[in-house]
């Protein structure tokens, strides 16, 4: 398994405080490479800092990445129990926006293949790396 560590994020961004008060840096084994490179290449194109898990900063987000398994958060197979999906923010560009922007540049971003549909998520971007269903051509948007 090819590891990847981000180039603009602590692993603490990725993983919920119960995995990092463990393992410390070695969170990034909770993290899927494809994953965190598309969300470098997002912070790029963007040009500023997302919004991922700031808890560590006294914020109130745990698990917009890797949730673990007893998490009350989402279905039981979802795609953060698999470290393979984040959510997040662009700082002063709405989420109908961001998505819409993912969408139209997804060349930029073939690991992604799979997006939370804006209808049902309109508070933040949802995007994941499950191959559970591929588009030839594009992100496939799906309900939650």
């Amino acid at each position: 398994m090819r590891q990847y560590t981000s180039k603009n994020y602590p692993v603490w961004c990725f993983v919920p405080p119960e995995i990092y008060k463990i393992y410390c840096e070695q969170s990034w084994r909770f993290t899927d490479a494809d994953l965190i490179f598309a969300i470098d290449k997002i912070t790029f194109f963007y040009g500023k800092k997302l919004l991922l898990n700031n808890w560590k900063e006294g914020g109130k987000f745990d698990e917009r990445g890797f949730r673990i398994p007893s998490t009350k958060t989402g279905t039981a197979y979802s795609p953060h129990k698999m470290a393979k999906a984040q959510d997040f923010n662009v700082p002063g560009v709405a989420p109908q926006e961001v998505q819409k922007e993912l969408i139209e540049n997804c060349e930029l971003w073939p690991e992604i293949t799979r997006m939370e549909d804006i209808k049902y998520t309109t508070g933040w971007t949802h995007v994941d790396t499950c191959n559970m269903t591929i588009e030839k051509n594009g992100i496939y948007i799906f309900k939650p």
